[in-house]
């Protein structure tokens, strides 16, 4: 596992050479033609939302657009796959913010999403996804040391993706031992490219590429929310969400090297 040679990274754009995901939403470009990665909306000054590329987003256009001193959020993330599955948000509310006070917010010198610290945050895909099979996110979570759950992925009826529970498993944890569905917390899961328990492993506050491989399929239609629970979305700082509905076990380490050699993770 330590003594591995990481796979090549390949060239052009991940969705390119690795296809067939089911969604994929990112702030930096996944595939060969896509243009606008996001809808933001601003909290002065009109029109009120606008498209970005990704190029819009680094150079400075997106925080100029949302004006200085103002606030950005996430309306609409764009689904990258070519499916046309986005996530979006409506509320304001439950929106992510993008911009600070007139800033682009950053993970690593990259642009990023963050939720806020009482996980109302949530963005909904267009069409729920029952046959999910592989998961790679980009993340780093503010949360890890209270009872409060703190989902990666969520749904309107089920808790596939629950997180440690407070009096029944290890609180903070990535999973639920006794509530997270069992193809899920059973599956091959990493941490960095590092094969790890993540029903016993506390939620990182450090940002991580999570990838979970799953042994048979799951079912999700947000980021991130725990069906009508408030406050059990997902608290922290989001980059890339990328789902296969496909076992992307042969795929999985050079997928990770070339997220990996963009967001100098590890």
């Amino acid at each position: 596992m330590f003594g591995t040679k990481p796979a090549a990274a390949p060239s052009g754009f991940l969705l390119d050479t690795y296809t067939g995901a089911a969604v994929a939403y990112s702030l930096r470009q996944l595939k060969t033609g896509v243009t606008a990665v996001v809808k933001v909306r601003r909290t002065v000054g009109s029109p009120a939302t606008a498209d970005f590329t990704a190029t819009e987003i680094t150079d400075g256009t997106l925080a100029a657009w949302v004006g200085a001193g103002n606030n950005g959020f996430v309306d609409t993330w764009y689904d990258q796959s070519g499916s046309g599955n986005h996530a979006s948000q409506a509320t304001t509310s439950k929106q992510y913010k993008i911009v600070s006070s007139g800033a682009l917010i950053t993970e690593g010198s990259l642009p990023c999403l963050e939720g806020a610290s009482d996980g109302t945050n949530s963005l909904t895909f267009t069409t729920r996804l029952t046959g999910i099979r592989s998961v790679f996110i980009v993340n780093k979570f503010t949360n890890n040391n209270t009872s409060a759950a703190c989902f990666l992925l969520g749904d309107n009826s089920v808790a596939h993706y629950t997180s440690g529970v407070s009096g029944v498993d290890t609180v903070g944890a990535y999973l639920s031992t006794s509530f997270s569905l069992d193809v899920v917390r059973n599956g091959s899961n990493y941490l960095n490219a590092v094969l790890s328990t993540l029903t016993t492993t506390l939620r990182s506050l450090s940002r991580r590429l999570v990838t979970m491989i799953h042994t048979g399929s799951a079912t999700a239609s947000r980021i991130s929310d725990d069906r009508s629970n408030a406050g059990r979305s997902y608290r922290g700082t989001l980059q890339e969400v990328i789902i296969y509905e496909t076992d992307k076990t042969s795929d999985r380490a050079a997928i990770e090297t070339e997220i990996n050699t963009h967001y100098a993770i590890y």
